[in-house]
């Protein structure tokens, strides 16, 4: 088989290659097995502890439930938490269990084993006893017997010690994984490993070949170009069996031919001549290598480090050159081997020389021998076997010359290099670290560089940089908490001895586990740390920083200090900068926050600062874009939000670039949805007669402005609404005065000039109202109210006309609200009338009511001329009168609304309108109701008078029992229908109802007195029956003997309740309206 590759340079070629790759299969192949092995044991290892850990955290949880439960029955004998507790037993019981089959700890199993025998206990003997007692009601044995059982400690000892085994899971979980990493890491080495070894496997089979192949071509190469030159040549014999050794051979045999052949021919002619000739050139090539050995050994001597060894490597012969370099003299190093002097550094670097001379070839190489003194010294060495006639070595020729000075010379010049490298690496971060302290402005980004750049100077595993009078910190490989605790705790030592000492100062300590890693060796930690001072010489910041295994030396500690000094500068700038930053925000949100917009102009033009309330005013955003810009560009700004742009613009030209020392002013108006008047003042700013600038104020003086048009339409509105009803009442009066009038037109002048005095004293009352309501001086008498009435009350007084339909339509239910009758009725009158006076052309007026639990709504539309969007939130102010040529022949002062909202906001209700022109209007008016009460409770009734229930559908006769009864005395509360009476009955207590036996809706009066009989809080309250029929066979079954049928007089009724009530006949008795006798 050997011989079957040594026979071909391809098939030798092919075999290397095929045991590379069958080495880099079977390594792979290893190393992914052993990778899926160690992949499974973590998985099956972290499955189990997962399971374990959630099963303890499951036996917790129903354990807790089960005791909780428990106690929650034996508390409160609830079954449901019985049996919530009997599930709670049974899930821990099979969790027990399950737990049985995992390979658990002695502590484990110990626990769990005290765990299963005290719930056994607790729920087959303790519950059943407790439960016993807490049935019987025997509370005491319960307790009694809780305190000798012990029971919360044990159950509080198991919880703790089942946490315990939870947190002892979760860290066997956590190494598990720090393992299955660490076993990752050492595949991926092995792999990386492999790797190298199949590139280096690969690179010595390549230059093996090489050399196997290409000295042996370069030889024969030679010798064919010398065979072609003519000169006698004797090829070198391959022991090779391959295409080389062919070749070779075949060319050997062609020179011995071709010699043979030419001497033939030649030594007939040259034979004698030869022979002289070879006499006298032999004599003269004995002298001349004699002298020249001579001079050789000599020079070799002198320069040349010569030694001789056997094929064993045993030193046969030695020059005088060795000796001194080596320090050995002649004998002592005869006969020892060689290989004595070796330095062991490389051993792989003596293998691959030893090989080289065994296949005969010349080594050439660098090395370092050991001398006898233990000194070493470098060689450049040349290795030469020296073969006999049959191509054998016999013996080996060292020639090596001394090259330790230039090797050290070397190394001196590669150490240079990398300290200049290291050196220009540091300047680097120094420069980095300087840019960052001149131009960064950032607390955060300015210690997270500082740290980063500390960090590359001094190569440090972990470090801090703290600020103490602030929260701001950097860090590097720290986490939050162990910053917070350094933070919390660094006064107590690092700040005291920092501050003593002024100075850094580093900590020698043992590593800790996280810090040694996969070292099992001790390893020590070195924290230094180092004060940063202000100029005031107080400590302002502190850095910390730990190497692992590497000290700080006094170099790196000074060359720190003065870093962190070039910090304190940059610390300093950066505070001072951040209290000009707070000041300079300071005043922006001191100018943001009053009323007036503020801009200053430098003399250039150009805007140089402006508060948020100039952008208000010009109902933009943000006016960012017009900061530092030129007069052109933010005058643009300007102009594109005003009316009258050109003069604008010209007033702003000539306060800015004009050089007059006096203030101007100007007014204009903002262009926009909502009018906006603006006074704006100009006031050249000076610094030591230097002109800087100039500063506009703007002022919203919208509300003066529109006073002053009020008062204007005040004067005109008052001067027409008086003047005429007052012409009205002189000229019918001048008429009465100065003619003979029949009694007819005098009635009716008369009652002309009441109208219109009537008119008057309502216009006169309305200004009245108004600054009563203004001045907080208008007192309300407020009471219960059904705003119903109120309504249809207002409604009735409305004179009937064919263009205007104006009706109630009610949805609320009877729902009582809080207010003053008299202006209620106002208000309404108000928003009623309006409707009528601005639908002039006819039409609905509905009066519309709902409502909830908490408020209730009114809506009253009309289908009149509607009002402009624009005009909608100018609609509620004094005097205020749309301007419109139609509207404005209807007249009016503008007062009316505004009365409305003062009422009605009195009343803590809020009103609201929608309008479209051409359509109409509609006003919704939102009361809160009176929270109903017992009068025994102190409702907003009248304290201390009866309070009767009236259940009545028909208005007017209600109206007319409700002012009788709060006439003779009573509070009454009025309900139309027999529904809304029953929902209110546990609400109030009266002392009487008075009840109609006929009312609209599915329950009449029968149904309600049924309804009050159920009740027993009223069973015993008289009800007094006002009706029109008379049902006496039903009135039997109740009790009643004589009825009176309406109409009756009101006063018979009051006298009835008033004699009831004073002589306390609360028996539940019902009585006949108007049966005074009692029947």
């Amino acid at each position: 088989m050997r011989n079957f590759f040594r026979k071909s340079i391809r098939r030798q070629f092919q075999f290397i290659m095929m045991v590379v790759f069958v080495l880099a299969l079977i390594g792979i192949f290893i190393i992914l097995a052993i990778q899926s092995q160690v992949k499974e044991s973590y998985l099956e290892e972290r499955e189990t502890l997962s399971r374990q850990t959630e099963i303890a955290e499951s036996i917790d949880q129903e354990y807790n439930e089960m005791i909780m439960r428990a106690r929650g029955y034996l508390a409160f004998l609830n079954d449901g938490e019985w049996e919530l507790s009997q599930e709670a037993h049974a899930n821990l019981v099979v969790l027990l269990d399950e737990l049985k089959e995992y390979e658990l700890t002695n502590e484990e199993e110990l626990v769990y084993a005290d765990l299963s025998v005290y719930v056994e206990e607790y729920w087959d003997l303790l519950l059943p006893a407790a439960v016993a007692f807490a049935e019987d009601g025997n509370y005491e044995e319960l307790v009694t017997m809780s305190q000798d059982t012990s029971g919360t400690s044990r159950i509080n000892s198991f919880l703790l010690r089942n946490k315990q085994i939870v947190a002892a899971n979760e860290r066997e979980l956590e190494a598990a994984h720090e393992e299955f990493i660490e076993s990752t890491n050492r595949i991926t080495y092995a792999l990386g490993a492999l790797i190298v070894m199949l590139f280096v496997i690969i690179s010595l089979a390549t230059k093996r070949m090489s050399k196997s192949i290409g000295q042996p071509l370069s030889e024969l190469s030679d010798a064919s170009e010398q065979l072609a030159l003519g000169k006698e040549v004797s090829f070198p014999t391959v022991q090779r069996q391959d295409e080389l050794g062919t070749l070779a051979n075949a060319l050997s045999s062609m020179a011995h031919v071709i010699q043979d052949r030419e001497a033939d021919l030649q030594a007939h002619n040259e034979e004698l001549q030869a022979q002289q000739d070879e006499l006298t050139e032999q004599q003269e090539r004995l002298e001349n290598s004699v002298i020249e050995i001579k001079n050789l050994n000599m020079a070799i001597n002198e320069a040349t480090i010569l030694s001789v060894t056997d094929t064993k490597g045993f030193i046969t012969d030695v020059n005088d050159k060795f000796c001194e370099v080596s320090g050995y003299s002649s004998k002592e190093i005869m006969g020892q081997p060689y290989s004595s002097l070796y330095v062991d550094d490389h051993p792989e670097f003596y293998e691959d020389m030893i090989r080289t001379l065994r296949e005969g070839r010349i080594w050439k190489g660098e090395f370092k021998n050991k001398a006898k003194d233990g000194t070493n010294y470098w060689v450049d060495s040349t290795i030469v076997p020296y073969k006999n006639d049959h191509n054998g070595i016999e013996q080996y020729y060292i020639i090596q010359f001394e090259i330790t000075n230039m090797v050290e010379a070397e190394q001196e010049l590669k150490h240079l290099l990398e300290e200049t490298n290291r050196t220009k690496h540091t300047l680097e971060h120094y420069n980095e670290l300087n840019h960052a302290l001149s131009i960064t402005l950032d607390m955060e980004e300015l210690l997270e560089t500082v740290l980063f750049q500390l960090q590359q100077i001094f190569s440090f595993n972990k470090g801090i940089l703290l600020v103490l009078d602030s929260s701001e910190y950097a860090s590097i490989s720290i986490s939050n908490e162990a910053a917070a605790r350094m933070r919390a705790h660094i006064e107590d030592q690092v700040i005291v001895r920092l501050q003593e000492t002024q100075e850094p100062y580093v900590l020698k300590r043992e590593s800790l586990a996280g810090e040694r890693g996969y070292h099992e060796e001790t390893l020590y930690s070195y924290d230094v740390f180092a004060p940063v001072f202000d100029a005031k010489g107080e400590l302002q910041a502190v850095f910390g920083g730990t190497r692992i295994g590497l000290s700080f030396d006094e170099e790196e500690t000074n060359e720190l200090e003065g870093i962190l000094s070039r910090v304190s500068l940059s610390l300093e700038k950066l505070f001072l900068y951040e209290e000009t930053e707070q000041s300079r925000q300071l005043n922006q949100d001191i100018i943001d926050n009053v009323n007036e917009g503020i801009q200053f102009i430098d003399e250039k033009g150009a805007l140089i600062q402006y508060n948020s309330q100039l952008c208000s005013f010009m109902e933009a955003e943000n006016c960012e874009d017009c900061l530092n810009e030129p007069f052109s560009y933010w005058v643009t700004f300007f102009k594109e939000r005003v009316e009258d742009p050109e003069a604008v613009t010209a007033f702003f030209e000539t306060a800015i670039f004009q050089s007059s020392q006096k203030s101007s002013q100007y007014r204009y108006e903002v262009a926009g949805s909502d009018r906006r008047i603006i006074e704006v003042y100009a006031e050249p700013i000076y610094r030591r007669e230097e002109r800087l600038g100039t500063l506009f104020v703007h002022r919203d003086i919208t509300s003066q402005y529109e006073v002053d048009q009020m008062k204007s339409e005040l004067v005109s509105t008052v001067s027409h609404e008086l003047r005429t009803p007052l012409a009205s009442v002189l000229g019918y009066t001048e008429l009465m005065l100065n003619r003979e009038l029949r009694p007819e037109k005098q009635k009716r002048y008369l009652s002309t000039i009441e109208k219109e005095a009537k008119r008057l004293t309502n216009l006169i009352n309305d200004f009245l109202d108004l600054q009563r309501m203004e001045s907080g001086r208008q007192v309300y008498e407020k009471e219960l109210i059904q705003v119903e009435e109120v309504a249809q009350e207002v409604i009735d007084s409305f004179p009937y006309s064919s263009q205007h339909e104006v009706y109630l339509n009610n949805h609320s239910t009877h729902l009582p609200v809080l207010g003053d009758r008299e202006k209620l009725i106002q208000v309404f009158t108000n928003l009623i009338s309006n409707a009528i006076k601005f639908s002039p052309d006819g039409g609905k007026v509905v009066v519309t009511m709902n409502g909830n639990d908490q408020e209730l709504f009114i809506h009253i539309a009309d289908e009149g001329l509607g009002i402009p969007d624009q005009e909608l939130p100018k609609l509620f102010k004094k005097f205020h009168r749309i301007d419109n040529s139609e509207r404005r022949k209807i007249g009016g002062t503008g007062l009316g609304l505004s009365i409305v909202k003062e009422i009605v906001e009195a009343h803590g209700g809020k009103i609201s309108v929608r309008s479209e022109v051409g359509k109409g209007s509609v006003f919704t008016i939102i009361f809160p109701l009176a929270q109903p009460k017992s009068v025994g409770d102190g409702t907003s009734l009248t304290p201390d008078l009866p309070l009767i229930m009236v259940i009545e559908d028909d208005h007017s006769l209600a109206m007319l029992i409700r002012e009788e009864l709060k006439g003779t005395g009573f509070n009454v509360l009025h309900y139309a229908s027999g529904e809304s009476a029953v929902r209110v009955l546990d609400t109030y207590e009266p002392d009487g109802f008075v009840v109609d036996l006929m009312l609209a809706g599915e329950l009449d009066g029968w149904d309600v007195i049924q309804e009050i009989k159920k009740r027993p809080q009223l069973e015993q309250i008289p009800i007094f029956i006002s009706t029109a029929l008379e049902e006496r066979s039903r009135g039997e079954e109740l009790g009643i003997e004589h009825y009176l049928t309406k109409p009756y007089p009101p006063n018979k009724l009051s006298t009835t309740i008033l004699r009831t009530l004073l002589q306390n006949e609360k028996n539940g008795q019902i009585l006949v309206a108007g049966d005074e006798e009692g029947n």
